[in-house]
């Protein structure tokens, strides 16, 4: 993938190059995720060669300014959950929900009393009929228990509640395209669980993230 990054202009934006770029920063993926949470200096991987640079090195200074702003920038609430997932395990190509999901965070956080204390929802996610995917939603006991989001790849034990979902239509629940009780009703989302948690998943994916900040 190539990202082209205007530094002055304050412009960041994927595409084929234009004009011939100044410089050409390369550099892996996990690394570059590293270093925008601020878990691999960029001059120390310049120098044990995880970054390469191939024209203007100097610009590499105004990039690695760039990424202490962004590092520094980031205080809301969710990203200790948001780190947390970017660094543990790799994102899964082909779909749309491994982004998503970072959407349902932020309501999670922002708006604590979605769900019940102590009630756990899994998504699983399917591509193309198989599934693909694992996500668990949980509230922890406690009146200050703020929701979580993490992978159910790897885990066991039951749940309280489970939500068995196409990737695209993942996405057309959390853009409320697509309302979960119809899509239950249909048979088009699989639903197991305590009925009455549906109406707050339902509050969940229609709730906007703007009304989330609020």
């Amino acid at each position: 993938m190539k990202i082209k990054v205007l530094v002055d202009g304050g412009e960041v934006y994927r595409s084929a190059p234009k004009v011939k770029p100044d410089a050409i920063v390369n550099v892996d993926d996990e690394n570059y995720v590293r270093i925008l949470f601020g878990q691999l200096n960029p001059q120390r991987a310049f120098m044990t060669g995880k970054i390469s640079v191939k024209g203007n090195i100097l610009l590499l200074q105004k990039l690695d300014s760039f990424w202490n702003q962004v590092q520094g920038q980031r205080k809301d609430p969710e990203m200790p959950q948001v780190k947390d997932i970017m660094l543990k395990d790799p994102m899964k190509p082909g779909l749309k929900s491994e982004v998503i999901i970072f959407d349902l965070i932020q309501k999670l956080v922002r708006l604590p009393n979605l769900l019940s204390e102590g009630s756990t929802v899994r998504f699983d996610i399917k591509k193309d009929g198989q599934l693909a995917s694992k996500w668990k939603l949980s509230f922890p006991s406690g009146a200050n228990g703020l929701g979580r989001i993490e992978r159910a790849d790897n885990t066991s034990g039951a749940d309280d509640n489970t939500l068995t979902v196409d990737d695209n239509d993942f996405v057309r629940l959390t853009y409320s395209t697509l309302k979960l009780e119809d899509a239950i009703a249909s048979g088009r989302v699989k639903y197991s669980g305590d009925p009455s948690s549906v109406a707050k998943l339902s509050k969940m994916f229609n709730t906007s993230i703007i009304k989330a900040k609020l």
